[in-house]
């Protein structure tokens, strides 16, 4: 759920004339997924247990949101107002595709140890 909170508030960060700092709902949802990493991590008893999910609904998200407009062109700077004539779009878009396609994979990494974890867990409890 935290990273949805942090996808719709890093929405409004990427503008035509560029990407924006964060706001306070993404701060907001990075603290949260910060303290409920920490948390489940302490319980889970190994270090990032859980990081991955939030990692991936935002990444896998973000990705799909990008993928679209890695082709179009991108807005330079001071140019005309956004009409139905004239189009362009964050210049950024193809550098966070690759960051996205990046913490995917990242997050795919951490939910394969995690599996790793819960079945030496499994074999140990049923042996």
């Amino acid at each position: 759920m935290f990273g949805l909170i942090v996808l719709y508030g890093s929405l409004g960060m990427s503008t035509s004339a560029g990407l924006r700092e964060p706001n306070a709902l993404v701060w907001a949802g990075l603290v949260a997924i910060g303290l409920l990493t920490a948390s489940t991590s302490r319980a889970e008893g190994h270090l990032l247990a859980g990081l991955w999910v939030s990692t991936m609904t935002f990444a896998v998200a973000i990705a799909l949101l990008s993928v679209g407009h890695v082709s179009d062109p991108p807005c330079p700077p001071d140019h005309p107002p956004l009409t139905p004539t004239y189009y362009c779009t964050f210049p950024g878009y193809p550098a966070l595709f690759v960051f996205a396609l990046i913490l995917t994979a990242a997050a795919v990494v951490g939910a394969v140890l995690d599996l790793r974890v819960l079945l030496e867990r499994a074999s140990q409890t049923s042996t």
